[in-house]
């Protein structure tokens, strides 16, 4: 089998980079030829162009930017150029994802158990945004094993020359759109005359491809308000912690990441209000995402990725450090109770009525010895875990910034998820030595009242829910 593909990419030279990596792990088993067309950019693109030919593959730079409007035509000379390239297998890919291990027989078992004549693309990558929803074809998914019928094509797909010879290896002139903000209209434009013509376009199930958080150069401003987080990822971490950072932490963080990397398999960091990007996120398990693509999300920014992690979650702050043992005996506290429950080491239960966020709570905190395990209205949500199964957490549900202990609570409120505090021991849990704590979350809001806070919490009624099938309370980190 030989494999063609078809990268496009524009100023994004350090994920191209990635992509390469990605594809030169997958060279050791397949015929893979690599195509780089560059639309016209400025950024240095020097180790890219070495790289590309070190892999027996072709990189073409336009002399002008085509842009959004114009990538029809850039496309159109892609297609043009490989209309006499010797391949079995077409796959077309944008310069911001990642290859899951063995892309190329996944992507190969999944297309040869669709059984259908018809059958003409088969899209790698799936977001949240798109999972359920029609697109360009109006055409409903359809779920369907280990894919589902979709009834459209994007940017990364995986077919045969059949899709290239039915569009005649071109696109036709696409006009600009009226909202500058939509999409390029290559997509869309092959998606609806494949589906006029009868064939039949399929996405997987596991996405084979996982998206990076890196400002987009086509759709800044759509992808700014509406993020492509990738679902279902084929390599996805089984243990995933997320933190959100400020600049003035920077000279710590190093110590929050080293005690945290040796526990899980991959750390989202959502960087709100800094200029440029810590050297200390140089490290393979590290995937960052920006306030200034994605806004200023204050400690939500540790939820940013909620809708893509499918296994345990470990949501912790940019302030503590985490003993060695720590997702060992959380995990194995989720696990106690089937799945069922949320855990953390800070907990919050209200008196009624509510009065005030801070006056009207006892606190069993994450830095003090709690006796026992509690069923409580709320975690502290920079020590605490769950697994995916166990409620569908958004970005959405965020309303606000800095109020994330508070948001979280209402959605298990809602779904009505146990959240159980651990009995553990003072000091087990530490804070980074050097923070000035009063410019904490709860330090401004000691200084500055706690009115949206108590807002909030009165409009939830407030209980402590229980797991259906208890396997006891006793036996957590002190039992």
């Amino acid at each position: 089998m030989r494999y063609c593909v078809l990268i496009f990419t524009h100023n994004r030279p350090a994920q191209l980079l990635a992509i390469l990596s990605d594809l030169r792990r997958e060279m050791q088993k397949h015929q893979i030829d690599i195509y780089v067309y560059d639309d016209g950019s400025d950024a240095d693109y020097r180790e890219v162009v070495a790289t590309v030919k070190g892999m027996g593959g072709n990189y073409t730079r336009s002399q002008v930017r085509h842009g959004k409007l114009r990538f029809w035509q850039w496309t159109n000379r892609a297609y043009a150029d490989l209309r006499t390239a010797p391949f079995d297998r077409f796959v077309q890919l944008p310069d911001d994802v990642r290859l899951a291990r063995g892309f190329f027989e996944r992507a190969e078992a999944v297309w040869s158990k669709i059984s259908d004549d018809r059958k003409i693309a088969l899209s790698v990558h799936v977001d949240d945004s798109r999972e359920h929803q029609p697109c360009w074809t109006n055409f409903s998914p359809k779920r369907l094993g280990e894919f589902d019928l979709t009834g459209w094509v994007d940017g990364a797909f995986y077919s045969t020359r059949d899709l290239l010879d039915a569009l005649n290896w071109e696109l036709t002139p696409i006009k600009p759109p009226r909202n500058r903000n939509r999409s390029s209209g290559v997509g869309s434009q092959m998606s609806r005359r494949l589906f006029r013509a009868d064939y039949a376009m399929y996405r997987v199930h596991q996405s084979l491809v996982r998206h990076t958080y890196d400002p987009s150069q086509m759709h800044p401003q759509e992808r700014a308000q509406h993020p492509l987080h990738t679902v279902r990822f084929a390599d996805g971490p089984d243990v995933v912690a997320s933190l959100a950072t400020v600049p003035d932490r920077v000279s710590t963080l190093g110590s929050v990441l080293e005690s945290l990397a040796p526990q899980v398999d991959q750390i989202n960091i959502y960087l709100n209000g800094h200029r440029s990007i810590p050297k200390v996120l140089e490290h393979p398990k590290v995937q960052f995402a920006t306030s200034a693509t994605f806004g200023d999300r204050g400690d939500a920014g540790k939820f940013f990725w909620a809708t893509t992690i499918t296994g345990y979650h470990f949501v912790c702050d940019d302030d503590l450090i985490y003993p060695p043992d720590y997702v060992a005996r959380l995990r194995a506290s989720i696990d106690r109770f089937q799945r069922t429950t949320v855990v953390g080491l800070h907990g919050i239960t209200f008196r009624t009525p509510i009065k005030s966020y801070r006056g009207s709570r006892r606190v069993r905190h994450c830095l003090k010895h709690v006796a026992e395990d509690a069923f409580v209205h709320m975690l502290g949500t920079g020590a605490m875990a769950y697994h995916a199964d166990t409620l569908a957490v958004k970005p959405s549900d965020f309303r606000q910034p800095n109020m994330a202990d508070i948001w979280f609570g209402r959605v298990a409120q809602s779904s009505r998820v146990p959240l159980l505090c651990l009995g553990h021991e003072s000091g087990w849990l530490k804070l980074v030595p050097g923070q000035d704590h009063r410019r904490t979350i709860f330090g401004r809001m000691c200084r500055g009242g706690d009115l949206q806070q108590t807002r909030a919490v009165m409009g939830t009624t407030w209980r402590t829910w229980q797991p259906e099938h208890p396997l006891g309370v006793s036996g957590g980190l002190l039992g």
